[in-house]
């Protein structure tokens, strides 16, 4: 071992490792193509923001070189893998509409699908090693997260993420496990200070933590190969006191893979928080089950758990602030618009749901903080001016464990997007992703020709 004074992290890294040549379950195969295709679509499409478009035309070249290796999802441009995983992570989470983890109490495949695509492009890897990389650099992260407890005020995009990617790109290298150990353990000493204000104000550095992520995990690899090393206590100092109230240790091991947890995920159905989604789905409930009109409204009741408390803001700033704020959410929902807003959109300026958002009151049920993280549910009641008073309670959203999407329901989020330009490409990405196991150098996924094995 390389010499922690606890070895727990070490263990846990080991015992991932250990999985990095055995069969992994069809079900996990399965189910990570659809993060992969999830996780493509949303790079794409928030590669659409102005912030995006600058960041891929400074970054990236018009023609493939020795150094720009790595396509660009969305922007027919290529880039060094660094700069790469900068830019998928970043726009990967720009749209707030990628997969998520519960147990994780965050977004693990947006961390590290940008390492492992750079990696597995500069390394040459097959379909097949992309798709086992991503699954196990996917279980190093989400079993950091679920073992740790970020502190009030951190946000989890840029903190543990890095370990996962890190690890997925030592596979793709093929590197031997002392190295991926040692870098594991170096990306874990390097976590943002993440803020999770960036989200009710619409600040999109929040965007940029889980970018820098991608970052950090291809810089950590390298930083080990240039022979810097960690502070051999980083889990406990960093992990168990900085960054984190506690790390429970137990949980880095206990039930590993059993199952996987990128078989415990989530999908989004609309491009906001995850907190928001049993809201909108209680909403939406009450709209078709009474047939009530918008401006018959008097007060709307939210009761959800703890985690919502900070999305209350009733005039989010711009369409990122907007994402975290539950009252405009509904606004949009009740009067019949889709929760997909542009840049400048008119409609965080419009009246009529500034009004109505107004009318939304968000507060804490201890009964349903209790039930947290399994169950994250929201009862909304709506009360008319005519004194009627309506109520839903939803406790699982769409796309959950216990509401799964389809393929169809999953792939056609992306169709409904209103500011997409019609790309048969990006149609081609999707449905690709489904048989990227067939690929035999995965950066055919992005460029082609498809050469399948």
């Amino acid at each position: 071992m390389i010499g922690i004074a606890n070895p727990s992290f070490e263990q846990f890294i080991r015992a991932i490792l250990a999985m990095r040549s055995a069969p992994l379950p069809e079900s996990a195969i399965v189910r990570a193509k659809h993060i992969l295709a999830d996780l493509a679509g949303c790079a794409w499409l928030g590669g659409q923001t102005s912030e995006l478009g600058q960041l891929a035309g400074r970054i990236g070249q018009a023609e493939q070189t020795a150094v720009a290796v790595v396509p660009l999802l969305g922007q027919s441009r290529f880039a060094a893998p660094e700069s790469s995983a900068l830019y998928h992570g970043t726009a990967t989470v720009a749209l707030e509409m990628e997969e998520g983890n519960a147990l994780a109490k965050g977004h693990p495949g947006a961390h590290v699908f940008p390492a492992a695509w750079a990696a597995a492009v500069q390394a040459g890897s097959s379909g097949e090693a992309f798709i086992r990389a991503f699954v196990l650099g996917y279980e190093a992260a989400a079993r950091l997260a679920y073992a740790a407890q970020l502190k009030p005020g951190f946000h989890a995009h840029g903190t543990w993420g890095a370990v996962g990617g890190c690890l997925a790109a030592g596979l793709l290298y093929e590197s031997p496990d002392e190295d991926i150990v040692g870098a594991a353990l170096l990306a874990a000493s390097l976590p943002l200070a993440s803020a999770s204000a960036a989200n009710g104000t619409g600040a999109s550095v929040r965007n940029l933590y889980a970018g820098w992520s991608g970052w950090s995990s291809l810089q950590a690899f390298q930083l080990f190969r240039d022979g810097f090393r960690s502070h051999p206590d980083v889990v406990h100092q960093v992990w168990n006191g900085l960054i984190a109230e506690r790390l429970e240790e137990g949980r880095l091991l206990d039930r590993l893979a059993a199952p996987l947890l990128v078989e415990r995920n989530y999908f989004k159905l609309y491009p906001s928080c995850r907190f928001a989604h049993a809201p909108i789905e209680a909403l939406q409930q009450l709209l078709h089950t009474h047939r009530w009109q918008p401006d018959e409204v008097a007060e709307v009741f939210v009761e959800t758990h703890r985690l919502a408390m900070d999305m209350k803001t009733a005039a989010p700033p711009n369409p990122l602030a907007a994402m975290f704020s539950i009252p405009f959410l509904l606004a949009l929902t009740a009067w019949g618009y889709g929760p997909y807003l542009q840049e400048d959109d008119p409609l965080l300026r419009d009246s009529r749901l500034l009004d109505w958002a107004g009318r939304v009151q968000v507060s804490e049920d201890l009964q349903l903080t209790a039930q947290l993280p399994s169950v994250r549910a929201a009862r909304v009641r709506v009360r008319l001016r005519s004194g009627e008073a309506y109520e839903a309670l939803v406790e699982f959203p769409s796309g959950g464990e216990e509401r799964p999407l389809d393929t169809e329901r999953l792939l056609d989020k992306f169709s409904r997007w209103p500011a997409r330009e019609s790309s048969g490409e990006l149609d081609r990405l999707l449905a690709d992703a489904l048989q990227l196991e067939k690929f035999e150098y995965v950066v055919n996924w992005a460029v082609g020709p498809h050469q399948y094995i």
